[in-house]
């Protein structure tokens, strides 16, 4: 599909992206006069057998992380007409929130972007070794006079060959973006460990500051805790902004001394993690829920408003 045929496709969907007066405890991204903190979450949280988000307890993740930027992988609910994916995004954000997703008829398990932030343009880069999905993307506005162009990609599950070279190309693509823009790349890498000639390809364009993990210290996003499949790569300028993941106590008193911090970002295990009553609406079971694909994988940057 041509360029300009994708951005047809996803116009409409910018035109009306969602604007709601769902309660929510708080919002995430805040903006000074001097920064403004983003919280990006990758996930393939799709469940039960048919690869979608259907059983909710994927968007109830997404939510309670109080995500700003979602990298999502196998992007399916309900019947995925326009009205349902808008319920959808309405499941997860307040206020005005927004979407890209791939939308050929070919892609079974699209990719997709969610966002706070405005959408200024968006659309897919074609995966040659993957019949079923193609690269996503959108450029987000976020505050300040930089763009923030957002990648959500599910690589190749078995060949190596073709990992490689779906990695080549994005490391093509993400080479002609604007150089004065922040680049974030997530998604299901279907990566066994953190050792990998995937990431000695990318790195030139994207790569990983810090290794996030569990409660337990644990880096890996597999159901059995073996394989490191889930990634937030970025460039260096996106990369020197990177702090800690934290959760604030809800208590009014001194929430300062009421925290739960990450220093190297969060692999979310909701069966493990020690302060779930501050995360919105999350059940303990939901990352272990039958047919889960993987952990969530939550990085927070605050980026300067310049």
């Amino acid at each position: 599909m041509s360029y300009q045929a994708v951005m047809n496709c996803y116009r409409l969907n910018l035109v009306c992206a969602l604007i709601l007066s769902v309660a929510f405890t708080t919002s995430v991204a805040w903006s000074s006069e001097t920064a403004t903190k983003i919280r990006i979450v990758t996930g393939n949280l799709s469940t039960g057998t048919h690869q979608n988000y259907d059983g909710g307890e994927g968007a109830r993740i997404l939510k309670g992380l109080q995500a700003d930027v979602v990298l999502l992988q196998e992007f399916n609910y309900k019947s995925s007409s326009e009205t349902d994916l808008l319920e959808f995004l309405s499941s997860i954000f307040s206020g005005k929130a927004f979407f890209s997703r791939e939308n050929e008829p070919t892609d079974q398990i699209p990719n997709g972007i969610l966002s706070r932030f405005p959408i200024l343009e968006s659309g897919e880069w074609e995966d040659a070794g993957m019949p079923n999905r193609d690269f996503a993307f959108a450029r987000l506005d976020i505050p300040g006079s930089r763009d923030l162009w957002a990648i959500s990609v599910h690589l190749h599950s078995k060949n190596l060959v073709v990992r490689r070279a779906e990695s080549e190309e994005l490391a093509r693509r993400i080479h002609a973006l604007p150089a004065t823009d922040y680049v974030v790349l997530g998604g299901d890498f279907n990566l066994t460990s953190r050792e990998n000639e995937i990431l000695d390809v990318l790195a030139p364009e994207v790569s990983e500051r810090n290794a996030p993990t569990d409660t337990n210290g644990a880096t890996t996003t597999n159901m059995n805790g073996k394989k490191n499949y889930d990634w937030i790569l970025t460039d260096a300028d996106l990369a020197a902004h990177e702090v800690p993941v934290s959760f604030l106590s809800a208590k009014a008193e001194a929430p300062q001394l009421n925290v739960t911090s990450f220093p190297n970002g969060l692999v979310f295990d909701s069966t493990v993690f020690p302060a779930l009553s501050r995360l919105n609406g999350i059940q303990a079971t939901d990352s272990r829920s039958p047919g889960m694909q993987h952990l969530a994988v939550v990085k927070d940057f605050l980026v300067p408003a310049q």
